[in-house]
């Protein structure tokens, strides 16, 4: 199994319109990418692979209506295009992909 195939399923709601652009910008990035051999190694990826993206650290506090826009993200369509959630990616998305990767590991 390769990091990639952990976001074959979508979350089933997201936070803003550019959450899945997000998403899907990420999956590519780690094409074919082993997965990583332990818990902290896995969050380090995926914050990394997520900060490169949105230009944006999660570590420190996010509250819920913190979001930021990336033009990049844009697909032209809806009042939050482009928007990222950094609440979304901090309690649910990121989380969703650690979980994931704890499951196809057997952690």
């Amino acid at each position: 199994m390769t990091v990639d195939e952990l976001f074959v399923r979508q979350p089933m709601t997201w936070g803003l319109r550019g959450d899945p652009r997000v998403w899907e910008e990420m999956r590519k990035r780690l094409c074919g990418r082993e997965l990583p051999a332990d818990f902290f190694a896995a969050r380090r990826l995926f914050e990394k692979t997520f900060a490169e993206i949105v230009g944006i650290d999660l570590k420190g506090t996010v509250g819920e209506g913190d979001n930021v826009y990336r033009k990049e993200l844009s697909t032209g369509s809806g009042i939050s295009d482009g928007t990222v959630s950094l609440h979304f990616w901090k309690f649910t998305g990121l989380p969703i992909l650690v979980d994931r990767w704890a499951a196809a590991v057997g952690e």
